[in-house]
């Protein structure tokens, strides 16, 4: 009997040390998988981060001429006509016209703080096709304000003149470029933080 048992200590021993082995070489490998997929699931955010980025900068890159008539007759242009009606307690009349907006009125009037422009040369007062922007107030569009409008690519009034009125350009397709690359890239990054957090449960559960 006490044979036995020297003998089958050395055993056991012997057992436990191929297990430790095995165990570590197990937890080993499992690491470098869960060190992998950290990279992967930092690569796809730093694509995901970037793809975002090229496709916001669509706007100033890739903008087309109506988007941008949009946004001088919507936005460029009634912000300083805005600030010109808060100095002088009226909109430009439509003999001043947007001029009016960077040089100073003909009659002198000491409530004028313009230029109510950035660029006061004058060129935001310029299509995309190089014919003036066009301003009347009051507006045939908006009676109790002004219009301002474009003539649009056959530079002579038409029904594809854009102005201050009707619906803006449509911004549904790149709205919706940008939805099924994020819905894509975080179908991706969810699959990636499973597998992490599988591996993860078996690093941590008892051999």
């Amino acid at each position: 009997m006490r044979s036995s048992a020297i003998c089958c200590a050395p055993c056991q021993c012997r057992r436990r040390e191929r297990r430790r082995i095995r165990t570590g070489c197990q937890l080993s490998a499992d690491r470098k998988q869960m060190r992998k997929a950290c990279v992967i699931a930092a690569l796809l955010f730093a694509a995901l981060g970037g793809g975002l980025l090229l496709l916001s900068g669509r706007n100033c890159f890739c903008m087309n001429s109506d988007e941008l008539v949009d946004i001088v007759v919507r936005t460029a242009l009634p912000r300083a006509l805005e600030r010109f009606r808060t100095d002088m307690g009226r909109y430009p009349t439509s003999d001043e016209g947007l001029t009016v907006l960077w040089q100073r009125p003909s009659v002198p009037s000491i409530t004028w703080k313009g230029p109510y422009l950035e660029n006061t040369r004058g060129s935001l007062l310029k299509d995309p096709w190089g014919i003036p922007f066009q301003y009347c107030a009051p507006g045939l569009h908006n009676p109790s304000t002004y219009d301002v409008w474009s003539f649009g690519p056959d530079k002579n009034p038409s029904d594809d003149d854009r102005g201050n009125w009707g619906r803006a350009c449509d911004p549904t397709q790149f709205a919706t470029t940008i939805c099924l690359v994020v819905s894509g890239a975080l179908a991706v990054i969810a699959a990636v933080w499973n597998r992490l957090a599988g591996l993860v449960r078996r690093t941590a559960s008892p051999r």
